[in-house]
């Protein structure tokens, strides 16, 4: 039986996702970090794992505000894009070639991650919790920004001598 659908049962539906999903990728990053071959990609993820565990405990925060105590709920979606880069992991040997398909994969959760917490940001809004809105939006910025730099990562891998080795060591020329 359906129930009757409420803002706050949605923004405490999505607050418990996102709170999943940054866990999630506190424990994904390391594993990004140690597969990659470029230091400048290596050095993102470990700046963005920082700035994750600060995410989590911006999420701790708004949930002792609603007085709710922190706890996921599982997104099949974030699974999925998570299981990609461990797939590339375990396919592609180490090189700018695992580098680009990482940093692409990363790009896809940013971009998950930035939908979620806009929509969060709304919904805080709509319901009045400013000091909610504040925290949300804050990590949005950061979120937005890691995609940013993850983008400039994989354009600085693609137009360095990392295409013109990946050439010689197949032989093309």
């Amino acid at each position: 039986m359906q129930k009757d659908a409420k803002f706050e049962d949605l923004f405490g539906d999505g607050l418990q996702t996102v709170y999943d999903a940054e866990t999630r990728i506190i424990h994904a990053l390391p594993k990004l970090m140690a597969a990659s071959s470029s230091s400048e990609l290596a050095a993102a993820f470990a700046a963005h794992l920082e700035q994750t565990q600060q995410h989590v405990l911006r999420l701790q925060e708004i949930f002792q505000q609603m007085g709710q105590e922190p706890r996921g709920r599982e997104s099949e979606a974030l699974k999925g894009l998570l299981a990609d880069g461990d797939r590339f992991i375990s396919e592609i040997g180490k090189s700018p070639v695992l580098d680009v398909a990482l940093a692409a994969g990363a790009r896809k959760v940013e971009h998950w991650e930035i939908v979620a917490y806009e929509s969060l940001s709304a919904l805080a809004e709509i319901l009045g919790q400013q000091d909610a809105v504040d925290l949300l939006q804050e990590t949005l910025e950061e979120e937005s920004e890691a995609d940013e730099t993850l983008a400039d990562v994989a354009d600085s891998i693609l137009d360095g001598d990392s295409i013109a080795e990946e050439r010689v060591e197949h032989g093309a020329r």
